[in-house]
């Protein structure tokens, strides 16, 4: 640690040590990463103020055009009051980009030690998780006290067990790679398998799905970088031959998988019946799949966007419209990051937030980066599912990971030159 400040200005090592503040605090209280957001945006500017500031490089810009959308979609937005909370919530994706983009420092900064230090706090707040689940069960004595929102507590499950998810991975990706060692790699290795069982106990679909894409996506870089595609191919046939008889051999997968194969029969059999017959029906199938098909229609006559404000409220009309009174009552979002950026802002938008991915997962592969293509692949498929940055706990975790691996300020010096 003390080499580490040796390396840097005074200001570089006040913004590495509230870097790995706020890392820690992602899980613990985000409320306190707020106020260490304000401290990183002053240290920046007295920093810039003495020593100037650098030309951010375009790897910062998606998210800052996506911001200007938002923000132009303010100007058509009827609940202007929402509309303003949301952009509020969505100052993130400007803030980062210009406090770590504009930063003129010596070395980059150590991004082993952001890691490990996210990890640290995962563990406090996963030890408050279980502290409070038995304190709960001492009352109630039911096992739901360990499960699923009542584990999570204040943060939603989903946005916990997808900081999970995230952490296991970079963790590996650390502990494997250049600057790995053996006590690196039992560490990632253990965590990995505690990350899990609560991944596990969180009982949220998105994450699951982040995982299955984090996975085959790093599989396939790593073969990939190895020349050896066929090898890849041969071991994703193995996988799914072993997932199939998985499914119909082991009873727990397999009822579940009978179960989302008869919703989606049914549901492409007779899609106004099905929509009929489950319009009260909050079940995680039976909800996704008339939630998408509602969300769509919306996106539909509504392309250009219903403005930044005014997506959950138009959306709750058309629940209204088709009788789908419980999905009012819950709010229920379109659980697709996708659809909810094109019904918010339009199609174009929600385009450009995909095209955003695939750039930074070349961007990736490129450099070669294990840390950004983990984390790309885990939030572009869990945009599948859920709409993971459409709150403040999602847009934290992710932009800060963002700027924190594209900031190479060699790198960057080299893209810049180029272009």
């Amino acid at each position: 640690m003390l080499n580490e400040f040796k390396k840097r200005s005074l200001f570089e090592a006040v913004e590495f040590v509230l870097t790995l503040l706020f890392a820690f605090f992602l899980l613990v209280d985000q409320k306190i990463a707020v106020f260490i957001i304000a401290g990183l945006g002053l240290n920046a500017i007295i920093s810039g103020v003495k020593f100037g500031f650098k030309k951010p490089s375009k790897a910062y810009y998606p998210f800052a055009i996506l911001f200007v959308c938002y923000l132009i979609g303010l100007l058509f937005t009827e609940n202007f009051d929402y509309g303003g909370k949301d952009i509020e919530t969505r100052l993130t994706f400007l803030l980062f980009p210009l406090f770590y983009g504009t930063f003129k420092r010596k070395a980059p900064i150590n991004k082993s030690w952001v890691i490990w230090t996210f990890i640290a706090g995962a563990f406090v707040y996963l030890a408050v998780d279980i502290y409070y689940a038995y304190e709960c069960f001492e009352v109630v004595q039911h096992r739901s006290c360990f499960e699923s929102y009542d584990l999570s507590r204040w943060i939603h499950p989903t946005y916990a067990a997808m900081y999970l998810v995230v952490g296991s991975g970079l963790a590996l990706a650390d502990a494997f790679g250049k600057n790995g060692n053996t006590i690196k790699k039992i560490g990632a290795i253990i965590v990995t398998l505690i990350f899990y069982y609560f991944v596990y106990k969180f009982y949220s679909l998105g994450p699951w799905i982040s995982f299955v894409g984090m996975v085959a996506t790093v599989l396939f870089a790593i073969f990939y970088f190895r020349k050896k595609m066929v090898l890849f191919f041969v071991g994703i046939a193995l996988m799914a031959t072993i997932g199939i008889l998985a499914i119909k051999n082991l009873d727990l997968l397999a009822s579940d998988y009978n179960a989302v194969k008869l919703e989606l029969g049914n549901y492409f059999n007779d899609k106004d019946a099905y929509i009929e017959a489950n319009r009260n029906n909050t079940g995680s199938v039976n909800a996704r799949l008339l939630i998408w098909n509602t969300s769509f229609e919306m996106i539909m006559e509504h392309p250009f966007g219903v403005g930044t404000g005014d997506g959950k409220d138009v959306l709750m009309d058309y629940y209204r419209e088709r009788g789908m009174d419980v999905y009012v009552e819950k709010k229920l979002n379109p659980h697709c990051q996708y659809l909810q950026t094109a019904g918010s802002i339009g199609i174009v938008p929600a385009l450009f937030l995909i095209v955003s991915f695939i750039y930074y997962l070349i961007l990736g592969f490129k450099r070669k980066d294990y840390f950004l293509i983990v984390l790309i692949s885990a939030f572009a498929t869990g945009c599948l599912f859920e709409s993971v940055l459409e709150r403040q706990w999602g847009i934290l975790f992710f932009l800060f990971f963002l700027v924190l691996f594209i900031n190479n300020d060699q790198e960057l010096k080299e893209e810049d030159a180029v272009s």
